[in-house]
């Protein structure tokens, strides 16, 4: 009865917010695993709005893509259309004048070519596969529609690939920003000019639906602008930032504008990049406006606008050798009407090879600035359902390239360190210790525990933090979250580092942001010329052969000599009463960094050192090495019980990362389950790649010949004659 009563409208509320959350937690899970495997979010929410469509979900199960987009797909393209407005709003807020100055004629030049020439073959294109794809379009707004789509840069994505590059702030990155802000106002321009061409009846109305938006254009510059700067220079600004009476005036501004574009007669998107684009360039505002908004545009409204354009597209709609065809000429002539004259202009205002083509695939990103794009062709009705497919494509394959081709073009991903100068040599200490922080309560004792092992030699102290590059659509607001966040970072390691300066300690605080926090750290250890990273780890992780994330990647990549501390219950390295320093010993070079680190760790806590040697012959290295003699025991014919009689009495378990000797089982497989299931402290050493004659020769036939040189000059003074 009461579902007999209750009004239509309360169970489309309830089938809107049901498709939502669903739309949400795809998009989500899809962008998590895209950036898996190096790809930008934004392409596996774009995948995931598609896969939710008839081309995956609906041709798999029918009845469950019915059941939830069946009878809503009105109230969601509403909702799909605020969120496109409030997103072109951002991006037009984006748009930085400053980027396209002082580039000169080397800007100037591949903005052309990566303008004119995509448009001139999509307009070639469109007259070649007009009569195949869509003949009943009027052929001069497909042409044109066409060569406009050819013309997009995304230029979201690309500031987000250039900053997961470390390439923003380098003169690549800006003349790459420069140019593809310049050339997605010139898109947008071409494009309003093919929805007045297709939406006009005849020559008038073309002429009047011009003059409007020209008017239109003359009203943002010379009034709306003004008078925003006016209101903005009398609004008050706290600490908080803008405040909401100002939030509310520029939110009514952009719909307003939008409004207005639509009644015109082109898109409404196309006012609210224009208010977004002339709004004042107050630097704190643009940060404020856009972290009050970006969050909830990018994680709520696009996915919606993903889906939306996902269940509209039908892969199946390309279904004939000849579509596929048209498909294929179009991804062609997208691909190389942005790469070759990009690069051809690169190479004639000197840019080197490997520079110019990675400008070329990183102004092929389309993105969603291009699904924008296609979107708009649908609604003036000059895209079918095969050409949007087909574009749809286009987009996916152009921006999920970038990233691949750039890291062929720059052939190598990862950088190669240098190795460590010196390493725990024996005899030796390390003369700066750098410990790696990660915001637990666990920072306290990896602090403590680099102090002592400086204790010995009087080693400098690095605390340094590295945070993941925060998820921000814009530019501004990545670099303000960043920027927040390495404040707080070094606010925190500096109230660790003023306790060990008031003891005497040298120390030195880092606070970084970057995509991967590991090669960060590497890339720390070298400049800092560290010679031990200590680095913690929690023991779940140890469930496999390798550690994973960030620490796995210091494992891998650290030129120094690594040490991972695992400790269960979180407190400090506390020795109960006879409690032992642990080293089981079978040889291996990580064994041998292992016991000169515990060596280090007894000598500084006062507890004694105990080595559990395999055999004879390992336990004879040991004593050659100058071990006491009272620490070294010989395991007898069950070393597992020999271990575990140890362990009952160790304080902590220092062992190596390489081969277990307890257990013949490969390279950490048993190592894990020792480690796993002790209860103590544990400490997994990594020597360096300066630990051995072995290690340093792989690393100089891994490495370039002037990375060689250079390793030889740190190494011996004086770099040998044909190095």
């Amino acid at each position: 009865m009461a579902a007999a009563v209750a009004p239509a409208a309360a169970f489309e509320i309830a089938a809107v917010l049901l498709a939502i959350a669903v739309i949400v937690v795809a998009a989500r899970l899809a962008g998590i695993l895209f950036a898996r495997i190096g790809q930008p979010r934004v392409v596996g929410e774009i995948a995931a709005g598609i896969a939710l469509g008839p081309s995956v979900l609906g041709a798999a199960l029918p009845a469950v893509t019915d059941h939830l987009f069946g009878d809503i797909r009105p109230t969601l393209g509403v909702i799909a259309n605020l969120g496109l407005v409030l997103f072109m709003f951002l991006v037009g807020l984006e748009f930085d004048a400053s980027l396209v100055r002082g580039q000169g004629r080397t800007m100037a030049s591949i903005f052309a070519g990566s303008l004119l020439t995509p448009f001139a073959l999509g307009v070639g294109a469109g007259l070649v596969t007009h009569s195949t794809v869509d003949p009943g379009t009027g052929l001069l707004g497909y042409c044109l529609f066409l060569g406009a789509a050819m013309c997009i840069t995304a230029f979201p994505v690309l500031a987000r690939i250039l900053a997961e590059r470390g390439l923003s702030g380098s003169p690549l990155g800006v003349l790459a920003l420069g140019c593809a802000a310049l050339e997605d106002v010139c898109a947008w321009l071409i494009l309003a000019v093919v929805v007045a061409v297709v939406k006009a009846d005849g020559a008038a109305a073309f002429l009047g639906t011009f003059g409007l938006t020209a008017g239109f254009a003359l009203v943002m510059l010379f009034a709306v602008r003004p008078a925003m700067a006016w209101v903005l220079r009398r609004s008050p600004r706290g600490d908080a930032g803008v405040t909401a009476g100002v939030l509310s005036l520029i939110l009514a501004g952009v719909l307003v504008s939008a409004w207005a574009t639509e009644q015109i007669g082109i898109h409404a998107i196309f006012g609210a990049f224009a208010f977004g684009a002339v709004l004042p360039r107050d630097a704190r505002l643009v940060e404020d406006v856009s972290l009050r908004l970006e969050d909830v545009v990018v994680l709520l409204f696009l996915p919606v606008f993903f889906a939306s354009a996902g269940l509209t597209t039908e892969i199946g709609a390309v279904d004939t050798g000849p579509l596929v065809l048209c498909g294929l000429l179009i991804l062609a002539a997208a691909v190389i009407g942005k790469f070759v004259p990009v690069f051809a202009a690169a190479r004639l205002n000197g840019l080197p090879p490997r520079d110019a083509a990675t400008l070329g695939f990183l102004m092929n990103t389309r993105g969603l600035t291009e699904l924008v794009i296609i979107s708009v062709g649908r609604e003036i009705g000059v895209v079918n359902a095969p050409m949007f497919a087909i574009l749809v494509f286009m987009a996916l394959a152009t921006t999920m390239m970038t990233s691949p081709a750039i890291d062929a073009v720059r052939r190598r991903a990862e950088p190669v360190f240098r190795p460590s100068q010196a390493g725990l040599a024996p005899g030796e200490g390390p003369r700066r210790v750098l410990a790696a922080l990660d915001g637990s309560p666990g920072d306290g004792r990896l602090a403590e525990l680099a102090a002592r092992l400086a204790e010995p030699t009087g080693a400098s102290l690095v605390l340094a933090r590295v945070l993941p590059t925060p998820e921000r659509l814009s530019r501004r607001t990545t670099a303000y979250d960043a920027g927040i966040a390495r404040a707080g970072a070094r606010q925190a390691a500096e109230v660790l580092a003023g306790g060990y300066r008031e003891q005497g300690y040298r120390v030195e605080v880092l606070a970084e942001t970057a995509t991967d926090p590991g090669l960060e750290l590497c890339r720390a250890v070298e400049r800092t010329g560290a010679d031990l990273v200590l680095i913690g780890a929690h023991r779940s992780l140890l469930g496999t052969d390798v550690l994973g994330g960030t620490v796995g990647t210091v494992l891998t990549r650290c030129p120094a000599d690594t040490a991972v501390l695992i400790d269960r219950d979180g407190g400090a390295l506390a020795f109960p009463r006879g409690g032992t320093v642990l080293v089981p010993y079978g040889g291996g070079p990580h064994e041998r960094a292992a016991v000169r680190l515990a060596e280090k760790l007894a000598a500084t806590s006062g507890a004694p050192l105990a080595v559990l040697a395999e055999d004879p012959v390992a336990a004879g290295d040991l004593l050659a090495a100058g071990v006491p003699e009272a620490a070294v025991r010989v395991a007898g014919d069950a070393p597992r019980d020999d271990l575990a009689a140890e362990l009952a009495r160790a304080g902590v378990l220092v062992i190596g990362a390489g081969r277990d000797w307890a257990h013949d089982g490969g390279i950490g497989r048993s190592r894990a389950r020792l480690v796993s299931g002790a209860v103590l402290p544990v400490l997994v050493v990594r020597e360096g790649a300066a630990g051995g004659a072995r290690d340093v020769e792989e690393w100089l036939r891994r490495t370039r010949r002037d990375q060689r040189t250079d390793w030889l000059a740190t190494r011996t003074g004086t770099a040998p004659q044909g190095a």
